[in-house]
C-alpha cells in the first residue's frame, strides 16, 4: 500500500509544476497578445489545454508533452510579435531616403534617430540599402540620453561597416 500511496504521490507533485507551468505559459501568451493589440497589431493564438488525469504515470508523460507544446507555442508567438513589431516599426524607413547624399555613384546616408529598438533600426537600414547599388548607410541611435549604438552597412563599396562603428565609437569616447 504505502509504495503505491508514495508513487501516486510524486506522480501529482510532478503533474502538479508542469500544470503550474502551463497555465504560466497561457498567461504569458495571453499578455503579449494584449501588448500587441495596444500597439496596434494583431497576434492570435490557441490556449494550451490542460490533459485530463487519469491516475496513472501516463499523465506525466500526458502533462510533459503539452507542457512542450505550450513552450513551442510561446516561443513561435514570440517570434510573431517580434516580426510584426519590427515591421510596423521599421514601415517608416522611406522617411529617411530624403537625406541621401550621392558622391561618386555611391549613395551615403549619415542619420542621428533616438531610441530605436536595434532589431528595428537593423531592419531600417537593411530596407534602405535593398534598393541601392553602391550605399553607405550609417546611423547613430542615442538611447536614453546615455549610450549610443552605430549601426552601419556597406554594400559595393570598398569601405568596411566595422570600422566605421570603431571609429565612430572612438571619437565619441566609446
Amino acid at each position: 500500500g504505502t509504495t503505491n500511496e508514495h508513487v501516486f504521490e510524486q506522480i501529482n507533485i510532478q503533474i502538479e509544476k508542469l500544470k503550474a507551468e502551463i497555465l504560466n505559459i497561457n498567461v504569458k501568451m495571453e499578455e503579449l497578445s494584449l501588448k500587441a493589440k495596444e500597439e496596434g497589431f494583431e497576434l492570435t493564438y490557441d490556449t494550451i489545454s490542460l490533459p485530463k488525469v487519469t491516475g496513472s504515470y501516463q499523465d506525466v508523460i500526458n502533462y510533459r508533452e503539452t507542457n512542450e507544446l505550450a513552450r513551442k507555442a510561446s516561443y513561435e508567438l514570440n517570434k510573431k510579435y517580434e516580426t510584426l513589431y519590427r515591421e510596423k516599426n521599421s514601415a517608416d524607413y522611406k522617411q529617411f531616403e530624403n537625406n541621401y547624399i550621392v558622391k561618386d555613384g555611391c549613395t551615403i546616408l549619415v542619420q542621428k534617430v533616438e531610441n530605436y529598438a536595434v532589431d528595428v533600426l537593423k531592419d531600417v537600414v537593411d530596407k534602405l540599402s535593398a534598393s541601392l547599388e553602391k550605399a553607405v548607410i550609417f546611423f547613430a541611435n542615442v538611447v536614453n540620453n546615455e549610450k549610443i549604438i552605430f549601426i552601419c552597412k556597406t554594400k559595393g563599396v570598398n569601405v568596411h561597416a566595422g570600422n566605421l562603428v570603431k571609429q565612430a565609437a572612438i571619437i565619441t569616447g566609446g
